[in-house]
């Protein structure tokens, strides 16, 4: 990485996240774990990225899981989810995972990519309830499940 995006990544470290998640932040949305490998590289306690193609990659990553955490966590981020699409009702389910082409997807919380992905495999792969796998996401928590649940409810007492 060069210098100046160093600088400019710890004095965003520094205000943005320091600042507010000094400690045990009490939240149980907050992974303390990623919390204290970002404190770690900022106080040079854990090598940075080797090369600009490896921190590249490596801030590609991280964008892409934060992008993927808050599209989680905070559905109102994306407010198309539930609206309709071409005069089709859009499942809430979708608001665990997303939609990548015509017919590919993917999960927002393990972030694995499935072709033919629908959203009768995003829900079975949540659950794990794949007949010849069953095989649950291994990104799964208690927070998922339980939205999972009150979604699929919704669903049920609207027909």
């Amino acid at each position: 990485m060069r210098s100046g995006n160093t600088a400019a990544a710890m004095r965003y470290y520094h205000d943005k996240i320091e600042s507010i998640y000094s400690g045990d932040t009490g939240s149980a949305f907050v992974n303390g774990g990623v919390l204290k490998e970002i404190r770690d590289w900022v106080n040079a306690k854990r090598d940075t990225p080797l090369g600009e193609d490896e921190a590249t990659t490596h801030m590609e990553n991280t964008c892409h899981a934060i992008h993927d955490y808050l599209k989680l966590y905070f559905p109102a981020y994306r407010p198309q989810i539930g609206g309709k699409v071409r005069g089709h009702q859009v499942s809430r389910v979708w608001e665990l995972g997303e939609r990548l082409g015509k017919d590919d997807g993917r999960c927002l919380a393990c972030h694995k990519r499935v072709k033919g992905f629908n959203v009768t495999k995003l829900q079975n792969h949540l659950q794990g309830s794949v007949k010849r796998q069953g095989i649950q996401c291994p990104a799964i928590n208690n927070y998922i499940l339980s939205r999972l649940e009150r979604i699929l409810k919704e669903m049920n007492e609207d027909q």
